[in-house]
C-alpha cells in the first residue's frame, strides 16, 4: 500500500534542523503509514542579521514564511522552538502538538570563564533577546549589553572576535546540540525569567487536516500540552511577543503545587514588575486567569501602554 507522504517545514540553522531531526523520529515510528520529507525554509529572521527583532515589521521573525508555505500547500506541518511562535494561532492553522521538553533556564558564556556577576565594568554582553537584556541591565547595570544577532553558530564566531564579554541565551538549544560544555553558567529562572515555551518544541499545522491533529495529539504529553497553553495564554492576554521584554514560566517540578513566575520590564529596564503565585496543578487553568488579573493590576498595563502605545 502506497504511504501518505508529509512534507515538514524547518528553518535551515544547525538547531532548527536537528529539533525536526527529533520530532520526524517520533512521527516515523508512531505513523509507520507515513513518510516525511523536510523542506528547508529561511524566514526573515534568518535573513536580516542586522536588525533587532523589535524593528522588524512583521507578524513573527522566525514563522511568517512557515506560515505562508502551510496556506499555499508547500508543507503539511512545520517544526519551530515554541518560544518563537506567536501566542495566537493564525486563523487556518493550529499548534497541534507540543514537546521535547529541555532545560527551561538561560545560561551565560564568558569568553574568559568569569561568571556574570564577576564581570567588569562596562564589558559588553551580547543577546538577541530584548527580554534578556532587560533582565541583564536590571541585574547588572554596570556592563552595556549589545544586540546580538544570527544562529547559534554564527554567535560563537561572534564571540570568538574577542570584542564580548560573553552571550546571553538559552540552555535548550546549546543541549540538543551537545554543546553543554560551553556554558559558563546556569541562570535561575526566578530571576531570568524564561520565555513563554522556552525548551519545547512545536508543530503547527493547517487547521483542516483534523486527522493528522488526531494524530499528533495521540502522541501529546498532557501536562507539556497544559504547561504550554497556560503560558500561552498569558503571553496572549497580556499582548507579548518578541519585542516585548516579557516572561513567563511555571515551575511544575513540585507535582503537588505548581509556581507562575512572571516578568515585564519597559525596554530601558528601569520599570520591571515581577510576580509569582503558587498554584494546586488541579485547578491552575483558573488560577492562570487569577495571575494575569493580578500582574495587570500590579501596573503590567501602564508598562505596556508605554511599549504598544
Amino acid at each position: 500500500m502506497k504511504k501518505n507522504k508529509l512534507n515538514v517545514g524547518t528553518r535551515g540553522s544547525l538547531l532548527a534542523l536537528v529539533q525536526t531531526d527529533a520530532v520526524l523520529k517520533i512521527l516515523t515510528h508512531h505513523l509507520p503509514d507515513s513518510t516525511f520529507e523536510k523542506k528547508i525554509i529561511h524566514t526573515q529572521g534568518d535573513l536580516d542579521l542586522t536588525s533587532a527583532f523589535q524593528d522588524m515589521q512583521t507578524r513573527s521573525v522566525f514563522t511568517k514564511e512557515l506560515d505562508d508555505a502551510l496556506f499555499d500547500g508547500r508543507i503539511d506541518m512545520a517544526v519551530h522552538s515554541l518560544k518563537d511562535l506567536a501566542s495566537s494561532d493564525l486563523p487556518g492553522l493550529c499548534l497541534a502538538w507540543v514537546g521535547l521538553k529541555e532545560d527551561v533556564r538561560d545560561v551565560w558564556i564568558s569568553n574568559s570563564g568569569a561568571r556574570l556577576d564577576q564581570l567588569s565594568e562596562g564589558a559588553k554582553v551580547g543577546s538577541s533577546s530584548i527580554r534578556r537584556q532587560t533582565l541583564l541591565k536590571n541585574y547588572m547595570p554596570q556592563v552595556f549589553v549589545e544586540g546580538l544577532r544570527g544562529n547559534l553558530s554564527k554567535r560563537f564566531e561572534k564571540l570568538q572576535q574577542g570584542t564580548l564579554a560573553g552571550m546571553l541565551i538559552s540552555a535548550a538549544g546549546l543541549h540538543r546540540l551537545g554543546w553543554q560544555n560551553r556554558i559558563t553558567q546556569y541562570l535561575d529562572p526566578t530571576y531570568f525569567v524564561p520565555a513563554a515555551g522556552q525548551g519545547l518544541v512545536g508543530v503547527v499545522i493547517r487547521e483542516r487536516d483534523r486527522a493528522l491533529y488526531c494524530h499528533l495529539q495521540v502522541l501529546q504529553d498532557p501536562q507539556l500540552w497544559q504547561l504550554a497553553s497556560l503560558q500561552r495564554l498569558f503571553m496572549k492576554k497580556m499582548n507579548g511577543g518578541c519585542r516585548v521584554p516579557m516572561g513567563v514560566w511555571i515551575d511544575a517540578s513540585d507535582p503537588v503545587t505548581w509556581t507562575f513566575h512572571a516578568y515585564l520590564a519597559s525596554p530601558d529596564a528601569k520599570t520591571v514588575l515581577r510576580h509569582h503565585l503558587s498554584v494546586d496543578p488541579a485547578h491552575a487553568d483558573p488560577a492562570m486567569h487569577a495571575f494575569i488579573n493580578e500582574f495587570d493590576n500590579m501596573g503590567a498595563h501602564s508598562i505596556l501602554a508605554h511599549i504598544r502605545p
